[in-house]
């Protein structure tokens, strides 16, 4: 059994259009992130039973990391300008495609997918004579599109 290094994880957040994505890596500035998927529990007895059941009947995922500003960076200047912009609700949607770099490729292709997020940036600052600090939660919306993700291209391919 080997370990999963953190690395094989990656997210990449579109810095360009709906249209005509430009996929950009979430590396510059942080150094910790979790996807907390915050699962929806129904739990069931019946009259006969002595202990209830419990089944996941949703999921409310969220991703939360914490940024050093990094100017150049495609994803960390995406993101600062939502915060200085003081973007909300729609204004602040973009796309994050998640990949699984821990599985056996097909060349440089990997199994990955796609959803919606909505960009919120809960704190700005640190303290003095450190890097500026945001810490940020991608609130993720919808139904995620599975699929592949090419790392020559950067291009995501959505199942059929």
């Amino acid at each position: 059994m080997a370990k999963i290094m953190r690395h094989k994880v990656q997210h990449y957040l579109n810095t360009g259009t709906t249209e005509s994505p430009v996929w950009s890596l979430i590396n510059e500035g942080v150094s910790s992130l979790t996807m907390n998927y915050n699962p929806e529990i129904e739990e069931e007895a019946y009259i006969a039973d002595t202990a209830s059941t419990k089944y996941t009947t949703g999921l409310g995922v969220e991703t939360a990391f914490d940024m050093n500003r990094i100017k150049g960076d495609a994803a960390n200047d995406k993101i600062f300008g939502l915060v200085w912009a003081r973007s909300i609700g729609t204004a602040a949607d973009s796309e994050l495609v998640t990949i699984n770099m821990a599985s056996t490729p097909t060349g440089t292709v990997y199994p990955a997918v796609r959803e919606t997020v909505n960009i919120i940036y809960n704190s700005m600052g640190d303290e003095a004579l450190k890097p500026l600090k945001i810490g940020v939660t991608l609130a993720h919306q919808g139904n995620p599109i599975k699929g592949t993700f090419n790392t020559s291209g950067n291009s995501f391919t959505a199942n059929p």
